[in-house]
């Protein structure tokens, strides 16, 4: 899956012949326009960074829901979580500012951690066993 078929599953702003709606909500819930009507996808090719997808369709990239319905969500999880990563390294979303942890180069670090959460249990593992095979 592209961030662009993301978009066009996840994203209100989508309309069906590939524009977009243009309207981001601010925290008083009022509508302002961030694009003029009619204006093509951000996440078509070339990707570029789209405020309302990073604050609307983003964060259900890690919702559990997903998977326990059955093995197709596990599918549609993997495939929107797929075009989410494929989004954040084409749109420039992680600045290089930004720290990447080193083992999966997909997960931004936070401040003083060397791996990500999910790889830091992983390579905790991977040092055990040759320690154990050290000894």
């Amino acid at each position: 899956m592209t961030p662009l078929q993301a978009a066009r599953e996840h994203c209100d702003n989508f309309q069906p012949d590939g524009t977009c709606l243009g309207i981001i909500y601010t925290d008083m819930l009022s509508p302002v326009r961030f694009l003029k009507e009619g204006t093509k996808c951000l996440l078509a090719c070339p990707v570029k960074r789209c405020r309302h997808f990073e604050q609307a369709s983003l964060p259900m990239e890690s919702r559990s829901e997903w998977a326990k319905d059955s093995r197709k969500s596990d599918a549609m999880a993997s495939d929107f979580k797929q075009a989410c990563k494929q989004y954040r390294m084409e749109s420039g979303f992680l600045s290089k500012a930004d720290r990447v942890c080193p083992h999966c180069k997909s997960r931004e670090l936070q401040p003083r951690q060397r791996f990500c959460y999910v790889c830091s249990e992983e390579v905790r593992l991977e040092k055990d066993r040759a320690r154990k095979r050290r000894v």
